[in-house]
């Protein structure tokens, strides 16, 4: 099977929640990949950052895509792999200006794999300041309810109590039982 731009492309626009990618050796993978991969998620909001990206020998990856490794482009990238493309020929000249844009920013130039470090934070992204909650009205309580003055308070004099019955069998006694012989019809 072989990954193309076309593949990296609905990867970018419909997987909202992808947070790495490795497209190392992919041959026929190019500058347009790099630009979906760069625009994702720009106009959708519901969209997770990419964290991680390997691009390691894709030979079609141009100096061209190092323009989408700085800013507004790629905007929570933490670590990408891009050993052995041409945009390795820029390492010493584009490629400190953008660790200095992004000092959170790991370019890994010899080839090495997307690092297993769990749980990475994403950056934080400037929002809106938080509006005001409106505040519900509280319900005043209610004053307590007004005594009648000089009522008399009524008594209830206690129940009596049960009369016992002395030499009352505590047990029910067995009583045979008869049936009545069958009917002859």
């Amino acid at each position: 099977m072989r990954i193309t731009d076309n593949a990296i492309t609905v990867i970018a626009d419909d997987c909202a929640e992808l947070i790495e990618l490795c497209i190392r050796n992919c041959l026929l993978v190019t500058n347009k990949a790099m630009k979906a991969l760069a625009k994702r998620g720009r106009l959708q909001h519901e969209f997770i950052l990419l964290r991680k990206l390997d691009i390691c020998n894709c030979p079609r990856i141009c100096l061209e895509s190092v323009k989408y490794l700085k800013k507004p482009y790629f905007r929570g990238l933490q670590w990408i792999g891009i050993g052995q493309t041409h945009s390795i020929l820029v390492a010493d000249t584009v490629l400190p200006q953008i660790c200095r844009e992004r000092p959170w920013l790991t370019i890994c130039k010899d080839g090495c794999e997307i690092p297993s470090i769990p749980n990475m934070p994403q950056p934080q992204i400037p929002t809106i300041p938080n509006m005001p909650q409106p505040q519900m009205p509280t319900i005043p309580t209610l004053p307590n309810m007004p005594t009648i003055p000089n009522m008399p308070k009524v008594s209830l004099p206690p129940l009596p109590s049960m009369p016992t019955i002395p030499n009352l069998p505590t047990t029910i006694p067995q009583i045979p039982f008869f049936a009545p012989p069958p009917s002859k019809k």
